[in-house]
């Protein structure tokens, strides 16, 4: 029986609380912060591994390279038949979206998802790495790979 603008306001204050937390209060690049977070709520499976694929958005942005993340085209996408987040198609990724990190490199226009402080604080200070690709195999655990040839070489390793 609560109204929208009293929901509006615990969204509201609990973020706040969250990101004084994270020390990100008054960040200049919070907006970008919380994007990137976004992508790292969606793409990741556990905590640990979050400022690792962190590490690889950054080190990807750093180059120019475009993010080719998944959850992108997923949200791109929207509700397929009665389910949100199915899996995407190689067809997916000609999607003609703003979201659609395959297409377009740099962050999307906004964030995805709502991301959890643990992703917002791997947004804020990723892991150092080498690494500019990932996987995740049929179990869920995450491998990286500093190169494509590297990357190829975990996907047929991992995913076939």
């Amino acid at each position: 029986e609560t109204d929208i603008d009293t929901v509006v306001s615990i969204f509201r204050t609990n973020f706040d609380n969250k990101i004084k937390e994270a020390n990100l209060t008054n960040n200049p690049l919070l907006s970008d912060i919380v994007t990137k977070a976004s992508l790292i709520e969606r793409e990741a499976i556990t905590d640990e591994e979050k400022p690792m694929i962190a590490s690889v958005i950054a080190n990807r942005l750093r180059q120019g390279m475009a993010l080719d993340i998944d959850a992108t085209l997923q949200y791109a996408k929207g509700k397929v038949g009665n389910k949100w987040w199915t899996v995407p198609t190689a067809a997916d990724k000609n999607i003609n979206s703003p979201y659609n990190t395959y297409r377009n490199p740099g962050l999307p226009p906004g964030p995805i998802g709502n991301p959890g402080i643990e992703a917002i604080k791997a947004a804020a200070n990723p892991a150092s790495s080498g690494y500019f690709f990932y996987i995740h195999d049929n179990t869920g655990k995450a491998h990286f790979a500093r190169t494509l040839e590297e990357h190829n070489a975990n996907i047929s390793r991992y995913l076939r």
